[in-house]
This record gives structure tokens, C-alpha cells and sequence, in this order.
């Protein structure tokens, strides 16, 4: 049986605050725009725009790339946290929640009686497997709903889930669209679109060292310090 963990609301807070501040490394962005990174990703691959020359790149695909590595990197690193409070009511299995509609992944819910708290299981397989009856224990992301196990009864009603989960960023369109993630993920978005630019002039060997300088990049910021202990890049190669 898992115990509620005895911290007041404050030092909740403030150990929530060190778990989003661990995964993030500060969460203030450069100003930089998409093209800044674009500039930055010419550069690295050596495909200056110059007078007469036509880039094998276009801005275009670039800026899809940037789009695409920014959520990439968020899924990644789970740099930036936001949350949504759940309140639990009497023989109530499904719950919509704030980040719905616009979320990458959920990384982590709480349960909080008023007075105590604990972190809840992300487990689809043990709804319905278990007691029905009790403390909530599990939760599930399924569709657009958060399914919390055991089903609340009236001795939970009115106590919370916060669930934090990682955004969606607004999305890169343009080259003066805002680039959303960190400052210090800026490095390791550069490399990610310098390795989508080699995939498609077919340069598979620089495609690959790019995407290894990436998984680096990432690597020397992130920090697990609730599911899983940190993957080298060596561990995380494929075989």
C-alpha cells in the first residue's frame, strides 16, 4: 500500500519547482526567430545563401524542420511543464482536463486529499485490474480524457489530480515565428535540422553525426529523476 507523502503544501511546491527547474535548466527563451536558426543551420552545413546560388534547402522546408524540432525536443527533454487540477466527484471515471486540446504528453500526476500527497501510477493495464474500491491509484490518459482507478467515491469527492504535462508550442510558420523552446535547447535544434537538411541531399553519414550531436546536446541538460535514471548516448544508440 503506498503511503501519502507527509509535505505541506509549500514544500510541495517548492519540490515541484526543483522537478521542472531539473528538467529544464531555466526555461527563458533566446528571442531568436526561425530564421536565426536557419542562418545558424546554413552555416553549420555549409549552404550560405549566396548571390546566384540557389540553396538545395529552401526556407520553406527549414522552417518545417524547426516546427517539427521543437516539439521533438520538448518530447524529448520534457523542458517545459504546465499543469492542469482535477477535481475528483462521487462515481465519476472519466475527467476532461485544461491541456486537452493542446499537450505533447502527460509526465506526472499527483493526488492531493487537502492534506497529503502521492504520486499516482501511469498505468492503462491495471484499470480494472485491481480494486475497485479506495484512494485513487492509477490513472490513464485515453482519447481526450484522464481515467483515474479506483473510481472516486463519495469519501474522494472533491479531492484533486494535478497532472503535469508537457505543451504543444504555438508552432513555427514563418521565419519571423518565435522560436518557443529554452535557450539552451536552441544548440540541439540547430543539429536536428542540420540532420533533416543531410537526409534529404542523401548525405545519410552527416544526416547520422548530426542527429548523434543532437541526442548529445539534449543529453547534457537532461535530468530523469523520476522514472528512469539517464541513458547515456552510448545506451541509447541502437545496436
Amino acid at each position: 500500500m503506498k503511503k501519502l507523502f507527509k509535505y505541506t503544501p509549500l514544500i510541495f511546491a517548492l519540490l515541484f519547482a526543483g522537478y521542472v527547474i531539473c528538467n529544464a535548466g531555466g526555461q527563458a527563451t533566446s528571442g531568436k526567430t526561425a530564421d536565426d536558426i536557419i542562418t545558424n543551420v546554413r552555416y553549420v552545413i555549409n549552404q550560405e545563401e549566396k548571390s546566384g546560388v540557389t540553396p538545395f534547402c529552401t526556407d520553406t522546408e527549414m522552417i518545417q524542420w524547426i516546427d517539427a524540432g521543437q516539439k521533438r525536443i520538448l518530447a524529448d527533454s520534457q523542458c517545459l511543464k504546465s499543469k492542469a487540477t482535477i477535481y475528483l466527484a462521487t462515481n465519476t471515471f472519466e475527467y476532461s482536463w485544461s491541456g486537452v486540446s493542446d499537450y505533447i504528453k502527460v509526465d506526472l500526476c499527483i493526488y492531493y486529499n487537502g492534506t497529503d500527497y502521492k504520486k499516482l501510477t501511469k498505468s492503462c493495464e491495471s484499470i480494472g485490474q485491481t480494486s475497485s474500491t479506495g484512494s485513487p491509484e492509477f490513472v490513464c490518459e485515453a482519447g481526450d480524457k484522464i481515467l483515474v482507478w479506483p473510481v472516486p467515491t463519495s469519501a474522494y469527492s472533491g479531492n484533486t489530480v494535478f497532472a503535469y504535462y508537457v505543451p504543444m508550442p504555438t508552432g513555427v510558420t514563418a521565419t519571423t515565428s518565435s522560436i518557443e523552446i529554452p535557450a539552451i535547447f536552441d544548440e540541439a535544434l540547430v543539429w536536428y535540422v542540420a540532420s533533416e537538411a543531410m537526409a534529404k541531399d542523401k548525405q545519410w553519414q552527416l544526416s547520422d553525426w548530426y542527429r548523434v550531436k543532437y541526442k548529445e546536446t539534449l543529453d547534457r541538460y537532461r535530468v530523469d529523476i523520476i522514472d528512469k535514471p539517464k541513458e547515456s548516448i552510448r545506451e541509447a544508440e541502437p545496436k
